[in-house]
């Protein structure tokens, strides 16, 4: 069965509204959440406060308990680390893949368009390629695009 631009716009307008409503970056401290397994772990790692972190946790917990009858995490007492639920587990590896294609996604629109470098190097050579990168007149400090 081939699917056609219309059935693919069907079925994102048949998309619940709350799964619509995620961001990229609820997704992505979902992923730091189980890396790390705590909201405390994940807010060092994100820079944020654990209170931040702990709100999206809950804010997905009931969007998805709400759309599947399901939480997604368990908070296990006080200093325990968080248990994914099947569909946490499901939902993040699902989270980890498109962050990922995007991440690449939007890497190779940037590399075509120049700007951004891709540079390989090895420990040995990297100071100096940082070296030789600031003598450059014409670039940019590293991470910023021209």
């Amino acid at each position: 069965m081939r699917v056609t631009g219309t059935d693919s716009l069907n079925g994102l307008l048949a998309c619940p509204p709350l799964l619509l409503e995620l961001t990229f970056d609820q997704l992505r401290t979902l992923v730091v959440v189980q890396e790390a397994g705590s909201a405390n772990g994940a807010a060092r790692i994100l820079g944020r406060e654990q209170s931040s972190v702990q709100k999206q946790v809950d804010t997905l917990n009931r969007g998805f308990q709400r759309m599947c009858g399901e939480l997604l995490v368990i908070k296990q007492g006080r200093g325990q680390p968080f248990m994914f639920t099947p569909t946490g587990a499901a939902v993040t590896a699902q989270a980890r893949i498109l962050l990922a294609d995007w991440q690449a996604r939007v890497n190779d629109a940037r590399r075509r368009i120049g700007k951004t470098v891709a540079l390989g190097t090895t420990e040995f050579t990297l100071r100096f390629v940082g070296t030789a990168w600031q003598r450059s007149p014409q670039s940019s400090p590293p991470g910023r695009s021209s």
